[in-house]
């Protein structure tokens, strides 16, 4: 008996220390992101975006010793294609970049690919929304022949205090998508971009 006990002691123990995983989701606010004051010319070519790990969960820290789960991907694709929409003239979605058929019919000049690497902490010990969540967005760009001819690694954070975050457990994450995302329409108007249809 007492084994029983000192043993449901030890699990009960281990559940306490591990914490408890909870869903947030990182989707960003479109219209914060390609409203921005910000003076775009647009390319007169199309292009496309191959996402990849489309169902891939990430668990990061929350705070108290929780932790937090999200879909990065899945949970960014319509900000990823709403900044690329900004600014080029058709955007499709690749499923096969190898489909060479899909890309010709549709005069595709380059595809897109993005890769996201996320961190996430809080500095309480009481609640487990994260306080603050940073993103790093590795992102590039390929021509039909599979040569890239630009690349970009973008990182910026969100922040969220209790009195804002007790409404929305993932505002710091949502945040954070929204700097990151804006980031990126501003460096799509680089030289590169613009003189591929030239």
């Amino acid at each position: 008996m007492f084994t029983l006990i000192k043993l449901s002691s030890i699990l009960l123990f281990v559940i306490l220390l591990t914490g408890c995983t909870h869903k947030i989701e990182i989707t960003p606010n479109n219209d914060k992101i390609t409203n921005a004051n910000y003076e775009i010319e647009k390319k007169d070519y199309n292009v496309g975006y191959y996402m990849e790990n489309m169902n891939l969960l990430v668990v990061s820290p929350g705070g108290g010793g929780d932790k937090i789960s999200y879909l990065p991907y899945d949970e960014t694709e319509s900000a990823f294609r709403s900044v690329l929409v900004k600014h080029f003239k058709k955007v499709y979605a690749v499923d096969n970049i190898n489909s060479k058929e899909f890309i010709s019919n549709n005069d595709i000049r380059l595809i897109f690919n993005y890769k996201i690497n996320t961190y996430s902490f809080s500095d309480s010990s009481f609640t487990w929304p994260p306080t603050k969540f940073i993103i790093t967005l590795d992102c590039k760009a390929v021509n039909k022949d599979g040569i890239t001819i630009w690349k970009k690694t973008l990182t910026d954070e969100g922040n969220a205090h209790f009195d804002e975050f007790k409404y929305d457990f993932s505002l710091a994450a949502k945040r954070a998508s929204e700097n990151v995302f804006r980031k990126l329409l501003f460096a799509l108007n680089e030289k590169e971009l613009k003189e591929v249809n030239k």
